[in-house]
């Protein structure tokens, strides 16, 4: 036994020394650089996804009606277009941070009108991340009471915001990160499958006339929806390098808009199985039905139990993704700002908000949610103004070096 254990741990120290031997400093940082950076995006579809099917099930129903589909295919674009502008005014490291993890000097290079510069635009975006964190717990704690009737519910509002904080905390900086990110392809294809076996199963005969409530209904409900567009804009805030600097060589580069239009697509379709229900007939139903309905209509045990495991899941992922977010905007502008401090204030700002509303959706908040569009819009319009007049000040330093 105690040569085995030798052998092992020579066998370690052979590989460690090796990898080490080929692999050089600065290409192991990109690679930790370029891995934390995905996980990030991830998080960030993963975020628009469920964002996207809370409005497809709750306030576009409402809206639209049997439109709803059609009001979700008009996000595509929209989303496209957030996508372009955040990536514009944010991308290619103009957020003005380095990576925590490593020393200042490890960072690429940045054009010199912006080295100094704080994004404080990235305060407007914080109500964002913070009405996210109330509206996916209160949906959550709807779920769950749902699917838990005789649970105690002073139980869950308590446990339930202190378990997800902690994990969010004991994460560290960017463990959480990857740990939501192990989702990516799991949830998003769980959903695909139970929406398209209830596709399969119900007729379309309710999806008839096409726009339902008109025209301004339909547009109404696409309006309503741009509220969820706002995590586009955590494509570029929350990783803390650039994704087209960090890959390697030859590689083509990512522009990261499959994780804007894939969750996009999805909630389409989430819009057309409800269209076909007749969810707007539901809308009276209290939040944890209105979600259930779709499993609940796939007539099986196992695409229900799968589609409240998706809710279930989902929403705890994108609890930390908001709760990550509101971490990573506070330290941008602040930067000497603790990492636990944003994610615990906006962790008892969610529970107090739980106790105090605790009906699953208030109506407060879905009055708030598409107002989040307009905090992106002055948020990327100030983040345009800073770059320009920080292209214009390098300009005029290449000026004065010429002369």
């Amino acid at each position: 036994m105690p040569g085995m254990l030798r052998s092992l741990q020579g066998l370690l120290i052979r590989q460690r020394q090796t990898r080490s031997a080929s692999t050089s400093s600065g290409e192991t940082r990109r690679i930790r650089q370029a891995g934390t950076g995905m996980a990030y995006r991830r998080t960030a579809g993963l975020l628009l996804l469920v964002n996207g099917m809370l409005w497809a099930a709750i306030t576009g129903v409402a809206t639209a009606g049997r439109g709803v589909w059609i009001a979700a295919l008009g996000l595509i674009p929209a989303g496209w277009g957030v996508w372009w502008i955040s990536r514009w005014v944010w991308g290619e490291n103009r957020v003005g941070m380095t990576f925590a993890d490593d020393p200042p000097r490890s960072a690429p290079s940045r054009p010199a009108g912006m080295r100094k510069a704080r994004p404080w635009e990235m305060l407007l975006l914080l109500p964002c991340a913070a009405l996210d964190a109330v509206w996916l717990l209160n949906c959550l704690l709807a779920v769950l009471h749902q699917l838990m009737p005789s649970y105690p519910s002073g139980i869950l509002r308590v446990m339930l915001p202190l378990a997800l904080t902690l994990g969010v905390l004991l994460g560290k900086r960017n463990g959480a990160a990857y740990g939501v990110s192990l989702w990516r392809w799991v949830l998003p294809l769980a959903a695909v499958w139970v929406m398209a076996t209830v596709l399969r199963n119900q007729g379309m005969e309710l999806l008839y006339p096409l726009l339902g409530r008109g025209w301004m209904a339909t547009g109404l409900g696409t309006l309503t929806g741009l509220g969820t567009l706002w995590s586009c804009a955590l494509l570029f805030v929350l990783p803390d390098c650039d994704m087209q600097k960090t890959s390697p060589p030859g590689k083509k580069k990512d522009h990261t808009i499959h994780y804007v239009l894939l969750p996009l697509l999805a909630v389409a379709l989430l819009a057309l199985a409800l269209a076909c229900l007749g969810a707007w007939y539901a809308a009276d139903m209290n939040t944890g039905l209105r979600l259930l309905l779709v499993g609940r209509s796939g007539g099986s045990m196992m695409l229900s139990g799968l589609w409240a495991a998706f809710w279930l899941l989902g929403l705890m992922t994108a609890y930390c993704t908001s709760l990550m977010a509101a971490q990573k905007l506070i330290c941008r502008v602040w930067r000497g700002c603790r990492d636990w401090l944003p994610v615990v204030v906006i962790g008892i700002l969610a529970a107090v908000m739980v106790w105090v509303w605790h009906d699953g959706s208030p109506r407060w908040a879905e009055w708030l949610l598409p107002w989040r569009f307009m905090l992106w819009a002055l948020a990327a319009a100030w983040a345009g103004i800073r770059r320009g007049a920080g292209a214009k000040g390098q300009g005029k330093q290449q000026e004065k070096r010429r002369k």
